[in-house]
């Protein structure tokens, strides 16, 4: 099957996901309690779960090579903390979890739009790649045993991220070529994926990744890839260092698929900033949300 093909399918399965959330009734398998937070990257606590491993054509992570970008997994695990729940009041030393006896379906959309490549020495690469909204619902986590009801949807937004510019999902990974004494050539540790996202406030879990109670601003997710495998690249011809190789020798992202898993977190209060405040005012007037506005694709 063309990787084109697996990405159609990703597609038509979110559109399949909005459809039915309009017409399921809500009897999720968990409601949060009004307090109950996501942990934050710098907790030292476990996130929420997430996992593509084992699930076939919908569950990977898939890069077209063009501009499409697409991760489809589940939902195994929620972590947080709760500051009415003298069990796990706290950020930091504490976990509320909860296993999902069915778990969540989980789709991240993004479109690729370019790349940085910075030598540092020694043989080692810093490599950043940059993705923004796809224009629509970019995270979208659903309860299959709730008729896929929509939990939590949100879109990419730009902005800034502790002084610097981001256009809404960032993956950032250091690359050591094998020559310039830096080691055995690959990337050193699995790529970090920063995301900042304008939360759809109606669905049931976004308060859980507000950062700072304010409805109208941003709210902020970290994608962690705590593992990768079973990555491959036709024009790259080969695994993900080989896609990391092929970027770095070509300046051109390859595509690929693969399958993964990691953890979401919540980020701090002042981390993101977004710099227009005309979003914040739409937002003020419920404009922006799960399928209100549809922004076009910026190229």
């Amino acid at each position: 099957m063309r990787i084109t093909d697996r990405i159609g399918i990703v597609l038509v399965a979110v559109s399949a996901i909005a459809l039915a959330a309009g017409t399921a009734q809500a009897v999720p398998q968990l409601t949060p309690t009004a307090t109950t937070l996501a942990h934050t990257v710098f907790s030292g606590e476990a996130g929420v779960v997430w996992t593509t491993e084992g699930l076939g054509v919908n569950g990977q992570v898939v890069y077209d090579g063009i501009s499409s970008l697409a991760i489809g997994g589940h939902i195994t695990t929620l972590n947080s903390y709760d500051s009415l729940n003298g069990a796990c009041p706290t950020d930091v030393g504490s976990n509320c979890s909860f296993a999902y006896g069915t778990p969540l379906d989980f789709t991240v959309l993004a479109d690729y739009i370019g790349h940085t490549v910075t030598p540092t020495g020694g043989g080692f690469y810093d490599i950043v790649l940059d993705f923004q909204s796809t224009g629509g619902s970019d995270i979208v986590w659903t309860d299959p045993a709730d008729g896929n009801s929509v939990m939590l949807s949100a879109t990419w937004t730009a902005g800034s991220f502790m002084g610097s510019p981001t256009p809404g999902l960032q993956v950032v990974s250091t690359y050591c070529d094998g020559i310039g004494g830096c080691g055995a050539a690959g990337l050193t540790g699995d790529p970090l994926a920063i995301g900042f996202a304008l939360l759809d406030n109606s669905t049931l879990y976004a308060a859980m990744f507000d950062s700072d109670g304010n409805p109208l601003t941003s709210n902020s997710i970290m994608l962690d890839f705590s593992e990768l495998f079973a990555f491959a690249s036709v024009a790259a011809g080969g695994d993900i260092n080989a896609i990391a190789a092929y970027l770095i020798a070509t300046n051109t992202l390859a595509d690929f698929t693969g399958e993964g898993q990691g953890q979401l977190y919540r980020l701090d209060t002042g981390e993101f900033v977004i710099p227009e405040p005309s979003t914040v005012l739409l937002l003020g007037f419920g404009i922006v949300g799960f399928g209100a506005v549809r922004r076009g694709k910026k190229r």
